[in-house]
């Protein structure tokens, strides 16, 4: 009646498939409209980080904040879903200022603000890769 469970679970493979799942049968709207309504509850946290790799004691954390949303829901709570607002971006311009060895704003200006803009995405893009 049951597939036989493997030795050791691929993890990441199970993962995938329970998204897949969940994106094919409209889980997560169907539950959203089922909470519709429902006692409001709210829970807001950080963007993640864009400066720098996920370090693994911010995925715990972001995972337990997670868990507990996941709660909330399936307690019947409507809830928005929304990260809140952080100030990542003026930790990666100090690091690119850093980079380039600039100390002030009239620095900074000196050198191109388009030029020092387009380096700021820059590690924001290697970092959401």
């Amino acid at each position: 009646m049951f597939d036989p469970l493997p030795h050791a679970p691929d993890s990441n493979a199970l993962e995938l498939e329970v998204l897949e799942r969940w994106e094919r049968e409209g889980t997560f709207e169907q539950l959203r409209e089922q909470n519709r309504g429902g006692p409001r509850w709210s829970f807001i946290d950080g963007p993640v980080t864009a400066n720098k790799s996920l370090a693994v004691h911010t995925a715990w954390g972001r995972t337990l904040k997670d868990v507990f949303q996941r709660y909330k829901a399936l307690r019947g709570f409507d809830q928005r879903y929304q990260n809140g607002f952080d100030c990542q971006g003026l930790w990666i311009e100090v690091g690119v200022e850093r980079e380039l060895g600039l100390n002030s704003k009239r620095e900074i200006e000196e050198f191109g603000l388009e030029e020092f803009a387009r380096r700021c995405r820059e590690v924001v893009v290697k970092s959401a890769a």
